[in-house]
């Protein structure tokens, strides 16, 4: 991928391409900014094989969370517990695998992530 000015809707990503480590997904439209910033020290997660994701899954995800909280609406508030923590989903490279994380970088559970979409407050319009 070629570096953007703008940031692109999350299917035309290629997460393969090993260049960028950072994914930052914008779920109120799905827009993804990619760059190139130092990756999370996951020692720590190294245990937790809960925590890594297949760049097939990452799609998977992706599509799912788009879909159930509306589809190709201009905006929506997107959480699976209530709280606005997933507003940005930051998703970094390690290795073969990725992390993904809350809009303050904390690393999320597979468990977490593939709880059913909140619609109480989703506001998808």
């Amino acid at each position: 991928m070629i570096e953007q000015s703008e940031w692109v809707f999350f299917r035309d990503i290629d997460w393969d391409d090993k260049q960028w480590t950072w994914f930052n997904v914008d779920t109120r439209d799905f827009h993804v900014g990619y760059n190139n910033h130092e990756a999370i020290d996951a020692r720590k997660l190294l245990q937790y094989p809960d925590f890594f994701w297949t760049a097939e899954e990452i799609k998977a995800l992706l599509e799912r969370l788009f879909e159930e909280s509306g589809g190709p609406v201009k905006w929506r508030y997107l959480s699976v517990d209530g709280s606005w923590e997933l507003k940005y989903l930051r998703i970094c490279r390690h290795e073969e695998k990725f992390i993904v994380c809350n809009s303050n970088r904390y690393a999320l559970r597979k468990k977490y992530l593939n709880q059913p979409i909140n619609t109480e407050h989703l506001n998808a319009h």
